[in-house]
């Protein structure tokens, strides 16, 4: 019951799709990836990449899938609104049978020294009596963990140490991960 046109722009793909998504005031774009090694990214370029970093709406990176299995979920948190609401969009899509879902949080200075200064996504978790700078992010994860386990899902949370930029892809792939939700910044 998707309302699907199809429309041919004389731009480069990944600028075409990006203003075209505006005009037309798309709420989701789906693309696909060659899956070209990081490598061949990063000396041929990625439509993919660049649509997902300059879209104004969600983005649908596909890729083939190496195998039958239910797929696994990558769900990056890192406690702000918007990484919440993505959680909930979450739960709101119907998922294959026995599909496993990881919350992932990755502690990087950032995220580490909020605690200190609690601003408007992280003052309803910090509490005065936390010690570490882990305490309010584990809260956020068994919240998220709770909702979309009240939604039927098989949920599993990790945080580990790192870069998000580079500590998501290397986690991903190491998972197996099928999809990764995420919200831009």
């Amino acid at each position: 019951k998707w309302q699907i046109e199809a429309v041919a722009i004389g731009d480069s793909p990944a600028w075409g799709i990006t203003s075209h998504a505006v005009e037309w005031g798309a709420d989701l774009i789906v693309v696909g990836s060659h899956g070209r090694s990081l490598m061949e990214r990063f000396f041929l370029g990625s439509v993919s990449h660049q649509v997902a970093v300059e879209a104004a709406c969600s983005v649908h990176i596909s890729r083939p899938r190496p195998s039958a299995r239910a797929p696994r979920i990558l769900v990056a948190l890192d406690g702000s609104l918007n990484s919440l609401a993505a959680v909930r969009a979450v739960t709101e899509r119907n998922w294959p049978l026995g599909a496993a879902f990881q919350i992932l949080t990755l502690l990087d200075s950032r995220l580490l020294s909020a605690s200190a200064w609690p601003g408007p996504h992280t003052e309803s978790w910090v509490q005065a009596s936390d010690t570490t700078g882990t305490e309010w992010l584990e809260r956020v994860q068994a919240a998220a963990a709770k909702e979309l386990r009240a939604a039927g899902l098989q949920v599993e949370t990790r945080l580990l140490e790192g870069e998000a930029k580079h500590g998501l892809l290397k986690h991903a792939e190491g998972w197996m991960a099928d999809c990764i939700v995420m919200v831009a910044y």
